[in-house]
């Protein structure tokens, strides 16, 4: 549940903070004083995408924070540990979304203090709260929503699941199969061209590190007269010096003789003999070293064009297959498999139709499981359905739940029978809401009273479930009066000892069934416009019922009838 909501700079909302109770919420307030500006807020924290234009005017980012009340075992408990995210409050109960959104049209989301992408809000406030607004009634006449509502309810998920997993498997070995009978109608052409390009590549003999090896031993080859010229000229002038010329080897050894008997003199020239030894000894190395590397150059013209000849052919090859001699391997490893395909064409597509076969069979059977499943939990489904509407002041409607043969999707067996990624029959509600009249599809048929009341009863039935903890409708009271608002606002009120609601209202009725009553105000000061709420409690409350019931206005009956609603409630 909700605890507390904290709104900087969102259209006219300057700076709130609202702290909820339990039970039944009511929001009411003038037309555009900014009730609906709350649901907005929550929205954000759903992770939906919002325009810019939500920032206050002059204000630089919209800012929304909530203090959500979890219980250790719940599905949001669960979800955070998967996420990594331990709660920040003082409490382990309790979780706190944050969302940001600059002017500019970037923004932040953050769960107990650490930044997540906007994802992870929506993933974990589904386990939170459940938004029903206008929008959400109108997608309630999509079949889609209403087969996902059923299945929810009827706990299927898993076995839904199950039947996307192996749709997506059948797709696949569709496709597989698809593209090897493409690939027969080319097949000639193709293998020969591959033949031709293995055969090319396998003929270079590519080893990778190669061009750079032949690269180095050109540069050699090529230079051996001026590399045996300076080569004799550091020999010499390290240790081999001609007869009366001094080398560095000699220097440094007369250098260290001179510094040997001083030392003997001053102690702190140890160091300095010691540095001379180790040049001496360093410098010896080298000449040997050097020495040995002048007997190994030789001129070698016919190995120095195998080795141009040989960069040649790979820098040639590399151009066109490359450009790296890794890559170009990687290629050829691609193309031999390809070739093996098509060389085996017939047991590869003998393979892809097995697969594909079963596939199918798989599907098949998980489909028809979850369709008697359905059947099943159908019953169970319309029952407390159908009571639920009646119970809101509709005694004689009715409903079922069409079960059509899905027209897309992947055939399951020779027969050409569908199935799609939820199954192989479509749902939808069907609904009549008058004695005589022959059921319809929702949507065709239902009123906006009518289907705020079936989004009521959906709700409902999720959350005696033991559904999201929080459920926020936005003007449920839709298109209702008399009777049905009466029921409405008595249902809400028993749906709100299951789990917290919070409901935007224009109706006197529920909004006197509430256990906290929230008014929203909107007032000009120093030339902006801004919308605050408060809690509504004693006269406050009851001027407020007063005019809700006479249209606006607060006449004497109207506040003796709010007085006696609330005592009454």
């Amino acid at each position: 549940m909700i605890r507390h909501l904290q709104i900087r700079n969102l259209a006219l909302f300057d700076h709130l903070e609202v702290e909820f109770g339990r039970g039944l919420i009511v929001l009411t307030g003038e037309s555009g004083a900014g009730k609906s500006l709350l649901i907005e807020a929550l929205s954000l924290l759903n992770g939906e995408r919002t325009a810019p234009s939500i920032v206050r005017s002059g204000a630089d980012r919209t800012t929304v924070e909530a203090l959500f009340e979890i219980s250790p075992d719940c599905n949001a408990a669960r979800r955070l540990t998967g996420l990594g995210l331990s709660p920040d409050g003082p409490a382990d109960d309790e979780v706190i979304l944050r969302r940001d959104v600059q002017v500019s049209g970037r923004g932040r989301a953050s769960i107990n203090g650490h930044l997540v992408p906007s994802s992870h809000l929506a993933s974990l406030s589904c386990d939170l709260f459940e938004l029903s607004g206008q929008h959400e009634q109108q997608s309630l006449l999509s079949t889609t929503a209403q087969r996902d509502f059923f299945d929810a309810f009827a706990r299927l998920m898993p076995q839904r699941n199950k039947v996307s997993d192996l749709h997506h498997q059948c797709r696949a070995a569709q496709d597989a199969l698809e593209e090897l009978n493409a690939q027969e109608r080319n097949r000639e052409q193709r293998r020969d061209y591959l033949r031709f390009q293995v055969d090319e590549l396998e003929s270079m003999a590519l080893r990778p590190g190669e061009q750079e090896e032949l690269a180095s031993e050109c540069g050699r080859l090529a230079n051996v007269d001026l590399l045996m010229r300076l080569g004799m000229a550091a020999h010499g002038a390290l240790g081999d010096a001609p007869a009366g010329e001094l080398c560095a080897t000699d220097l440094v050894g007369a250098a260290l003789k001179q510094c040997e008997q001083m030392a003997e003199h001053d102690g702190r020239l140890a160091e300095i003999v010691d540095a001379l030894r180790e040049a001496q000894s360093r410098l010896s190395d080298a000449g040997f070293e050097l020495g040995r590397y002048l007997s190994t150059l030789d001129a070698d013209p016919a190995r120095l064009e195998e080795v141009q000849e040989r960069l040649a052919t790979l820098r040639r090859g590399l151009r066109k297959h490359g450009p790296t001699a890794e890559e170009a391997l990687q290629r050829l490893a691609g193309m031999k498999s390809e070739l093996e395909t098509l060389e085996n064409f017939e047991g590869a597509r003998a393979a892809a139709e097995h697969a594909l076969q079963v596939a199918r069979e798989k599907l098949g059977v998980a489909a028809a499981e979850l369709r008697e499943a359905r059947l099943r939990a159908k019953n169970r489904f319309l029952k407390p359905f159908l009571n639920l509407l009646r119970d809101f002041s509709m005694p004689k409607v009715r409903v079922d739940i069409s079960m059509a043969p899905v027209t897309s999707g992947v055939a399951m067996d020779a027969t050409g029978t569908l199935c799609g990624p939820a199954g192989a029959e479509e749902m939808e509600v069907l609904f009549s809401a008058n004695e005589g009249e022959a059921l319809h599809p929702l949507r065709k048929v239902a009123s906006g009273g009518e289907l705020s009341r079936v989004m009521l009863a959906l709700r409902t039935l999720e959350a005696e479930q033991g559904g999201t903890p929080l459920l926020v409708f936005d003007e449920v009271d839709a298109g209702l009066s008399g009777a049905a608002a009466r029921r409405v606002a008595e249902r809400l009120s028993a749906l709100g000892e299951r789990c917290q609601i919070l409901c935007v209202t224009h109706n006197p009725m529920i909004a006197a069934a509430a256990n906290q009553h929230l008014i929203v105000e909107k007032k000009e000061r120093d030339g902006r416009t801004t919308s605050t709420v408060c809690v509504a409690e004693g006269i406050r409350r009851q001027a407020e019922l007063a005019r809700l019931l006479d249209g606006g206005k607060q006449s004497a009956k109207g506040l003796a009838l709010a007085a006696e609603m609330l005592e009454v409630g």
